[in-house]
């Protein structure tokens, strides 16, 4: 499944569940994560542990596992969002009959990438404010690091 996120870029999503980044501006692919769950090309400094580490259920976060949810949002002035989820809602492991569940709330870390995979604003928690004024500031580094090449 291919999917255009905008300023030539598409996502590739296989049946493996690798999710691919691939820039046609410059031809170039990135894997996102692997077929095992694990986010690829991504660091210890792209997340920040300093404020992951305070949320509950971190421990993927530790692993680059995505066992929950990771979404790449669209791309718009060269960047677009990351959304993964560390740990479910404890309703997640509810059976039918509401028996299972576990009392924790989700927890869901953001970041912000650049057209080719690379992390602008590292993962961390954040409110829709922050989210908002985070996106303004990955643009601008994204604006600036054009103007340098």
């Amino acid at each position: 499944n291919v999917v255009d996120h905008g300023d030539g870029v598409t996502i590739i999503y296989t049946k493996e569940g690798e999710i691919i980044l691939k820039n046609t501006i410059y031809n170039e692919e990135v894997m996102i994560l692997n077929k095992d769950g694990i986010l690829v090309n991504i660091h210890e400094k792209d997340i920040d542990f300093s404020r992951v580490d305070l949320l509950e259920n971190p421990e993927n976060a530790h692993n680059f596992l995505v066992r929950y949810g990771f979404s790449i949002g669209g791309f718009e002035d060269g960047v677009a969002q990351l959304c993964w989820t560390l740990y479910p809602d404890g309703r997640f492991f509810e059976d039918e009959d509401g028996f299972g569940g576990e009392n924790c709330n989700e927890t869901t870390i953001y970041a912000y990438i650049d057209t080719l995979g690379k992390i602008i604003i590292p993962f961390r928690d954040m409110t829709y404010e922050e989210r908002k004024e985070f996106e303004s500031i990955a643009k601008y580094k994204v604006r600036l690091s054009n103007l340098n090449k």
